[in-house]
Protein backbone atom coordinates (compact mmCIF):
# COMPACT_ATOMS: atom_id res chain seq x y z
CA UNK A 1 0.00 0.00 0.00
CA UNK A 2 3.17 2.22 -0.83
CA UNK A 3 0.84 4.78 -3.21
CA UNK A 4 -1.84 4.62 -0.74
CA UNK A 5 0.30 5.54 2.32
CA UNK A 6 2.19 8.29 -0.04
CA UNK A 7 -1.25 9.99 -0.64
CA UNK A 8 -2.33 10.14 3.23
CA UNK A 9 1.50 11.70 3.27
CA UNK A 10 0.81 14.15 0.80
CA UNK A 11 -2.69 15.26 1.86
CA UNK A 12 -0.72 15.43 5.41
CA UNK A 13 1.76 17.87 4.28
CA UNK A 14 -1.53 20.11 2.06
CA UNK A 15 -3.58 19.89 5.32
CA UNK A 16 -3.73 23.43 5.89
CA UNK A 17 -4.99 24.07 2.31
CA UNK A 18 -7.36 21.52 2.89
CA UNK A 19 -8.76 22.57 5.91
CA UNK A 20 -9.14 25.82 4.43
CA UNK A 21 -10.95 24.51 1.74
CA UNK A 22 -13.73 22.75 4.12
CA UNK A 23 -14.14 24.90 6.36
CA UNK A 24 -14.55 27.88 3.82
CA UNK A 25 -16.93 25.73 2.06
CA UNK A 26 -18.59 24.26 5.06
CA UNK A 27 -19.72 27.40 6.13
CA UNK A 28 -20.51 29.20 3.27
CA UNK A 29 -23.49 25.77 2.79
CA UNK A 30 -24.68 26.40 6.54
CA UNK A 31 -24.83 30.40 5.81
CA UNK A 32 -26.53 30.10 2.33
CA UNK A 33 -28.56 27.43 4.05
CA UNK A 34 -30.03 29.14 6.76
CA UNK A 35 -30.05 32.10 4.60
CA UNK A 36 -32.55 30.53 2.66
CA UNK A 37 -35.13 29.17 5.65
CA UNK A 38 -34.89 32.37 7.63
CA UNK A 39 -37.64 33.58 5.37
CA UNK A 40 -41.49 34.08 7.27
CA UNK A 41 -44.03 31.18 6.62
CA UNK A 42 -47.09 32.24 6.39
CA UNK A 43 -50.19 29.51 7.46
CA UNK A 44 -53.29 31.51 7.89
CA UNK A 45 -55.04 34.66 6.68
CA UNK A 46 -55.42 38.25 8.69
CA UNK A 47 -56.50 41.43 7.54
CA UNK A 48 -54.14 44.43 7.51
CA UNK A 49 -54.42 47.90 9.07
CA UNK A 50 -53.73 50.58 6.97
CA UNK A 51 -51.91 53.91 9.12
CA UNK A 52 -54.67 56.39 7.47
CA UNK A 53 -55.67 60.02 8.39
CA UNK A 54 -59.08 61.05 8.66
CA UNK A 55 -60.43 64.88 7.78
CA UNK A 56 -64.25 65.87 7.87
CA UNK A 57 -65.72 68.89 7.18
CA UNK A 58 -69.03 68.30 8.29
CA UNK A 59 -70.07 66.24 11.46
CA UNK A 60 -72.90 64.21 10.32
CA UNK A 61 -74.57 60.89 11.29
CA UNK A 62 -73.38 59.60 8.26
CA UNK A 63 -70.00 60.96 8.39
CA UNK A 64 -69.16 58.94 11.74
CA UNK A 65 -70.83 55.78 10.16
CA UNK A 66 -68.42 56.01 7.16
CA UNK A 67 -65.26 56.85 10.02
CA UNK A 68 -66.49 53.69 11.80
CA UNK A 69 -67.02 51.70 8.82
CA UNK A 70 -62.75 52.41 8.00
CA UNK A 71 -61.57 51.88 11.69
CA UNK A 72 -62.74 47.97 10.67
CA UNK A 73 -58.88 48.17 8.54
CA UNK A 74 -57.32 51.27 9.57
CA UNK A 75 -55.30 52.58 12.20
CA UNK A 76 -56.16 56.70 12.52
CA UNK A 77 -53.76 59.00 12.72
CA UNK A 78 -53.51 62.32 13.71
CA UNK A 79 -51.78 64.70 11.23
CA UNK A 80 -51.65 68.05 10.92
CA UNK A 81 -54.43 69.46 8.10
CA UNK A 82 -52.03 71.48 5.50
CA UNK A 83 -50.53 70.76 2.82
CA UNK A 84 -47.05 70.40 3.88
CA UNK A 85 -48.13 68.13 6.69
CA UNK A 86 -50.34 65.93 4.38
CA UNK A 87 -47.69 65.51 2.13
CA UNK A 88 -44.57 64.66 4.84
CA UNK A 89 -46.58 62.14 6.20
CA UNK A 90 -47.44 60.39 2.91
CA UNK A 91 -43.62 60.51 2.29
CA UNK A 92 -42.05 59.58 5.32
CA UNK A 93 -44.91 57.08 5.73
CA UNK A 94 -46.92 58.16 8.71
CA UNK A 95 -50.38 57.65 6.98
CA UNK A 96 -50.22 55.35 3.77
CA UNK A 97 -53.36 57.01 3.14
CA UNK A 98 -55.76 60.36 3.51
CA UNK A 99 -59.74 60.77 3.05
CA UNK A 100 -60.82 63.78 3.45
CA UNK A 101 -65.13 64.71 3.14
CA UNK A 102 -66.24 67.80 2.20
CA UNK A 103 -68.50 70.02 3.10
CA UNK A 104 -71.98 69.37 2.06
CA UNK A 105 -71.36 65.57 1.34
CA UNK A 106 -74.28 64.37 3.56
CA UNK A 107 -76.47 66.78 1.67
CA UNK A 108 -75.40 66.21 -1.79
CA UNK A 109 -75.23 62.05 -1.00
CA UNK A 110 -79.24 61.83 0.63
CA UNK A 111 -80.09 64.25 -2.40
CA UNK A 112 -79.27 61.38 -5.07
CA UNK A 113 -76.19 63.00 -6.19
CA UNK A 114 -72.62 61.69 -6.42
CA UNK A 115 -70.20 63.69 -4.87
CA UNK A 116 -66.83 62.64 -3.83
CA UNK A 117 -64.00 62.14 -1.28
CA UNK A 118 -60.78 63.59 -1.50
CA UNK A 119 -58.42 60.71 -1.33
CA UNK A 120 -55.07 60.32 -1.80
CA UNK A 121 -52.39 57.27 -1.25
CA UNK A 122 -49.09 56.29 -1.84
CA UNK A 123 -48.57 55.10 -4.89
CA UNK A 124 -48.22 51.49 -5.10
CA UNK A 125 -49.30 50.46 -1.70
CA UNK A 126 -51.31 47.22 -1.36
CA UNK A 127 -53.01 48.42 2.12
CA UNK A 128 -53.94 51.68 0.31
CA UNK A 129 -55.48 49.63 -2.06
CA UNK A 130 -57.67 48.00 0.37
CA UNK A 131 -59.09 50.88 2.38
CA UNK A 132 -60.01 52.16 -1.32
CA UNK A 133 -62.04 48.74 -1.99
CA UNK A 134 -63.76 49.32 1.56
CA UNK A 135 -64.47 53.12 0.83
CA UNK A 136 -66.02 51.96 -2.86
CA UNK A 137 -68.30 49.09 -0.98
CA UNK A 138 -69.51 51.24 1.76
CA UNK A 139 -70.59 54.11 -0.69
CA UNK A 140 -72.01 51.69 -3.02
CA UNK A 141 -73.74 50.50 -0.31
CA UNK A 142 -75.14 53.68 0.56
CA UNK A 143 -76.30 54.85 -2.71
CA UNK A 144 -78.11 51.70 -3.46
CA UNK A 145 -80.31 52.22 -0.07
CA UNK A 146 -80.78 56.54 -1.39
CA UNK A 147 -81.52 55.68 -4.90
CA UNK A 148 -84.24 53.09 -4.30
CA UNK A 149 -85.21 55.27 -1.86
CA UNK A 150 -85.29 52.37 0.84
CA UNK A 151 -83.64 54.91 3.23
CA UNK A 152 -84.21 58.86 3.14
CA UNK A 153 -82.38 59.31 7.12
CA UNK A 154 -78.83 59.67 7.62
CA UNK A 155 -78.75 58.03 10.74
CA UNK A 156 -80.81 55.08 10.11
CA UNK A 157 -78.75 54.42 6.61
CA UNK A 158 -75.69 54.80 8.44
CA UNK A 159 -76.71 51.93 11.15
CA UNK A 160 -78.00 49.78 7.98
CA UNK A 161 -74.89 50.25 6.36
CA UNK A 162 -72.91 49.51 9.30
CA UNK A 163 -74.54 46.07 9.82
CA UNK A 164 -74.14 45.17 5.99
CA UNK A 165 -70.50 46.03 6.38
CA UNK A 166 -70.12 43.59 9.42
CA UNK A 167 -71.62 40.11 7.30
CA UNK A 168 -68.15 38.94 5.97
CA UNK A 169 -67.17 35.67 4.01
CA UNK A 170 -65.15 32.86 5.58
CA UNK A 171 -62.03 32.41 4.55
CA UNK A 172 -60.01 29.51 4.75
CA UNK A 173 -56.72 28.36 4.02
CA UNK A 174 -57.36 25.29 2.34
CA UNK A 175 -54.41 22.81 1.66
CA UNK A 176 -54.96 19.70 -0.15
CA UNK A 177 -52.13 17.23 1.00
CA UNK A 178 -50.75 16.90 4.14
CA UNK A 179 -47.21 18.41 4.36
CA UNK A 180 -44.50 15.43 4.98
CA UNK A 181 -43.67 16.02 8.17
CA UNK A 182 -40.48 14.72 7.16
CA UNK A 183 -39.82 17.71 4.84
CA UNK A 184 -37.86 20.52 6.30
CA UNK A 185 -36.24 23.42 4.53
CA UNK A 186 -32.89 23.60 5.94
CA UNK A 187 -32.38 20.35 4.79
CA UNK A 188 -33.63 20.74 1.61
CA UNK A 189 -31.43 23.94 0.62
CA UNK A 190 -28.53 22.30 2.73
CA UNK A 191 -28.39 19.22 0.85
CA UNK A 192 -28.99 20.82 -2.62
CA UNK A 193 -25.95 23.06 -1.87
CA UNK A 194 -23.82 20.73 -1.01
CA UNK A 195 -23.86 19.94 -4.89
CA UNK A 196 -21.78 23.30 -5.20
CA UNK A 197 -19.96 22.60 -2.11
CA UNK A 198 -18.48 18.69 -3.11
CA UNK A 199 -17.91 19.80 -6.83
CA UNK A 200 -15.92 22.76 -5.52
CA UNK A 201 -13.59 20.92 -2.69
CA UNK A 202 -13.20 17.75 -4.21
CA UNK A 203 -12.24 18.73 -7.60
CA UNK A 204 -9.29 21.28 -6.20
CA UNK A 205 -7.81 19.31 -3.54
CA UNK A 206 -8.25 15.98 -5.79
CA UNK A 207 -6.92 17.75 -8.85
CA UNK A 208 -4.37 19.56 -7.19
CA UNK A 209 -2.70 16.22 -5.01
CA UNK A 210 -2.43 14.64 -8.54
CA UNK A 211 -0.30 17.50 -9.66
CA UNK A 212 1.91 15.92 -7.39
CA UNK A 213 1.86 12.43 -8.54
CA UNK A 214 2.10 13.96 -11.96
CA UNK A 215 5.45 15.21 -11.90
CA UNK A 216 7.32 13.32 -14.49
CA UNK A 217 10.54 11.89 -12.30
CA UNK A 218 7.73 10.48 -9.86
CA UNK A 219 6.11 8.75 -12.30
CA UNK A 220 9.34 7.36 -13.82
CA UNK A 221 10.68 5.95 -10.41
CA UNK A 222 6.88 4.56 -9.48
CA UNK A 223 6.78 2.86 -12.57
CA UNK A 224 10.53 1.61 -12.54
CA UNK A 225 9.29 -0.27 -8.98
CA UNK A 226 7.93 -4.14 -9.11
CA UNK A 227 4.10 -1.79 -8.16
CA UNK A 228 1.93 -2.77 -11.20
CA UNK A 229 -0.21 0.35 -12.97
CA UNK A 230 -3.52 -1.85 -12.00
CA UNK A 231 -1.64 -1.71 -8.11
CA UNK A 232 -0.85 1.93 -8.42
CA UNK A 233 -4.67 3.12 -9.79
CA UNK A 234 -6.25 1.01 -7.50
CA UNK A 235 -4.29 2.05 -4.30
CA UNK A 236 -4.56 6.02 -5.67
CA UNK A 237 -8.52 5.81 -6.23
CA UNK A 238 -8.65 4.33 -2.79
CA UNK A 239 -6.63 7.09 -1.28
CA UNK A 240 -9.16 9.81 -3.32
CA UNK A 241 -11.73 7.82 -2.36
CA UNK A 242 -11.54 7.77 1.19
CA UNK A 243 -10.78 11.37 1.49
CA UNK A 244 -13.67 12.08 -0.49
CA UNK A 245 -15.71 9.88 1.74
CA UNK A 246 -14.40 11.62 5.01
CA UNK A 247 -15.12 14.71 3.69
CA UNK A 248 -18.83 13.56 2.96
CA UNK A 249 -19.37 12.73 6.37
CA UNK A 250 -18.01 16.34 7.55
CA UNK A 251 -20.60 17.50 5.63
CA UNK A 252 -23.34 15.35 7.35
CA UNK A 253 -21.99 16.17 10.60
CA UNK A 254 -22.11 20.11 9.90
CA UNK A 255 -26.05 19.65 9.12
CA UNK A 256 -26.67 17.14 12.06
CA UNK A 257 -24.90 19.54 14.24
CA UNK A 258 -26.94 22.36 12.87
CA UNK A 259 -29.94 20.95 12.33
CA UNK A 260 -30.35 17.97 15.25
CA UNK A 261 -34.03 18.58 15.66
CA UNK A 262 -35.18 17.27 11.77
CA UNK A 263 -31.83 15.86 10.83
CA UNK A 264 -32.25 11.86 12.27
CA UNK A 265 -35.38 11.66 10.47
CA UNK A 266 -36.05 8.96 7.50
CA UNK A 267 -35.91 11.65 4.05
CA UNK A 268 -32.40 12.11 5.41
CA UNK A 269 -31.40 9.09 4.77
CA UNK A 270 -32.29 8.67 1.21
CA UNK A 271 -30.85 12.46 1.21
CA UNK A 272 -27.92 11.37 2.45
CA UNK A 273 -27.46 8.26 -0.01
CA UNK A 274 -27.97 10.77 -2.62
CA UNK A 275 -25.04 12.99 -2.37
CA UNK A 276 -22.85 9.99 -1.15
CA UNK A 277 -23.31 8.95 -4.60
CA UNK A 278 -22.78 12.34 -5.98
CA UNK A 279 -19.70 11.94 -3.66
CA UNK A 280 -18.13 9.51 -5.50
CA UNK A 281 -19.14 11.47 -9.00
CA UNK A 282 -17.50 14.54 -7.61
CA UNK A 283 -14.05 12.61 -6.85
CA UNK A 284 -14.48 10.87 -10.69
CA UNK A 285 -14.60 14.34 -11.69
CA UNK A 286 -11.65 15.67 -9.53
CA UNK A 287 -9.78 12.83 -10.80
CA UNK A 288 -10.32 13.40 -14.47
CA UNK A 289 -9.91 17.16 -13.92
CA UNK A 290 -6.19 16.13 -12.30
CA UNK A 291 -5.30 14.15 -15.43
CA UNK A 292 -5.84 16.63 -17.59
CA UNK A 293 -4.34 19.55 -15.94
CA UNK A 294 -0.80 20.43 -15.48
CA UNK A 295 -0.39 23.38 -12.53
CA UNK A 296 -2.68 24.64 -9.99
CA UNK A 297 -4.24 27.75 -11.72
CA UNK A 298 -5.47 25.50 -14.74
CA UNK A 299 -7.13 23.60 -11.43
CA UNK A 300 -8.40 26.69 -10.05
CA UNK A 301 -9.76 27.62 -13.16
CA UNK A 302 -11.78 24.24 -14.41
CA UNK A 303 -12.93 23.49 -10.37
CA UNK A 304 -15.04 27.27 -10.74
CA UNK A 305 -16.37 26.68 -14.13
CA UNK A 306 -17.41 23.09 -13.10
CA UNK A 307 -18.90 23.42 -9.76
CA UNK A 308 -20.86 26.88 -10.61
CA UNK A 309 -21.91 26.37 -14.19
CA UNK A 310 -24.05 23.24 -13.56
CA UNK A 311 -24.87 24.43 -10.18
CA UNK A 312 -26.27 27.22 -11.78
CA UNK A 313 -28.25 25.49 -14.94
CA UNK A 314 -29.16 22.56 -12.84
CA UNK A 315 -31.50 24.04 -9.52
CA UNK A 316 -28.73 24.93 -6.99
CA UNK A 317 -28.92 28.16 -6.89
CA UNK A 318 -32.20 28.59 -8.73
CA UNK A 319 -35.36 26.38 -8.00
CA UNK A 320 -35.69 24.06 -11.33
CA UNK A 321 -39.08 24.90 -11.29
CA UNK A 322 -38.08 28.37 -11.81
CA UNK A 323 -36.04 27.50 -14.80
CA UNK A 324 -36.66 27.64 -18.38
CA UNK A 325 -37.13 24.24 -20.73
CA UNK A 326 -33.89 25.11 -22.50
CA UNK A 327 -32.01 25.36 -19.70
CA UNK A 328 -32.68 22.23 -18.40
CA UNK A 329 -32.47 20.38 -21.06
CA UNK A 330 -28.75 21.67 -21.21
CA UNK A 331 -28.57 21.36 -17.43
CA UNK A 332 -29.67 17.34 -18.23
CA UNK A 333 -25.84 16.72 -19.33
CA UNK A 334 -24.47 17.37 -16.17
CA UNK A 335 -25.05 15.38 -12.70
CA UNK A 336 -26.01 18.18 -10.89
CA UNK A 337 -29.27 18.21 -12.29
CA UNK A 338 -30.18 14.53 -11.63
CA UNK A 339 -28.57 14.87 -8.00
CA UNK A 340 -31.06 17.85 -7.78
CA UNK A 341 -33.70 16.14 -9.15
CA UNK A 342 -33.74 13.32 -6.48
CA UNK A 343 -33.37 16.29 -3.47
CA UNK A 344 -36.47 17.37 -4.52
CA UNK A 345 -38.70 14.04 -5.42
CA UNK A 346 -37.22 13.42 -1.67
CA UNK A 347 -38.32 16.82 0.24
CA UNK A 348 -41.58 17.57 -1.90
CA UNK A 349 -42.99 13.94 -1.36
CA UNK A 350 -46.24 14.09 0.99
CA UNK A 351 -45.59 10.57 2.34
CA UNK A 352 -42.12 8.65 1.35
CA UNK A 353 -44.15 5.35 1.64
CA UNK A 354 -46.43 6.02 -1.14
CA UNK A 355 -43.67 7.99 -3.72
CA UNK A 356 -42.61 5.96 -6.67
CA UNK A 357 -38.92 5.41 -6.02
CA UNK A 358 -38.69 4.13 -10.07
CA UNK A 359 -37.40 7.44 -11.39
CA UNK A 360 -35.86 8.40 -7.97
CA UNK A 361 -33.28 5.72 -8.20
CA UNK A 362 -33.56 6.27 -12.40
CA UNK A 363 -31.72 9.29 -11.28
CA UNK A 364 -29.19 7.97 -9.28
CA UNK A 365 -27.78 5.62 -11.65
CA UNK A 366 -27.47 8.64 -13.89
CA UNK A 367 -25.49 10.10 -11.12
CA UNK A 368 -23.48 6.95 -10.68
CA UNK A 369 -23.07 6.26 -14.36
CA UNK A 370 -21.57 9.71 -14.67
CA UNK A 371 -19.08 9.38 -12.28
CA UNK A 372 -17.82 6.11 -14.00
CA UNK A 373 -17.51 7.94 -17.28
CA UNK A 374 -15.45 10.50 -15.74
CA UNK A 375 -13.05 7.85 -13.79
CA UNK A 376 -13.01 5.44 -17.09
CA UNK A 377 -11.88 8.97 -18.69
CA UNK A 378 -9.51 9.37 -16.16
CA UNK A 379 -7.64 6.32 -16.20
CA UNK A 380 -7.32 6.32 -20.23
CA UNK A 381 -5.49 9.68 -19.84
CA UNK A 382 -3.39 8.75 -17.52
CA UNK A 383 -2.54 5.86 -19.24
CA UNK A 384 -2.30 7.83 -22.35
CA UNK A 385 0.42 10.07 -20.28
CA UNK A 386 2.16 6.71 -19.22
CA UNK A 387 2.35 5.92 -22.61
CA UNK A 388 4.32 9.06 -23.77
CA UNK A 389 6.53 9.09 -20.94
Amino acid sequence: MQVFKLCGRVMWKNKTTIIIYLLIFLFIALLVASAFTNEPSYSGYSTQKTDLAFFAEEDTPLVAGLREALAENANFVEVKDTDSARADALYYRDVNYIVRVPKGFTADFMAGKDPQLETTSVAGSFTGAYIGAKLDRWLTTASLYVKTGAEADPAALSRRISADMKQHATVNMVQTETANTDQQPFLTYYFNFLAYILNAVLISIIAIIMQVFNDRDLRRRTFCSPITPGSYNAQFLLAIAAFSVGAWLLMLLAGALFDREHFFQSATLYLALNSFAFTLTAAALGFFVGSITTSREAVGALSNVLALGPSFIAGVFIPQRFLGEGVLTAARFTPTYWYVKVNTAITTAVDLEKVNFGPVWSALAVVLCFGAAFLALGLVLGKRRRTAE
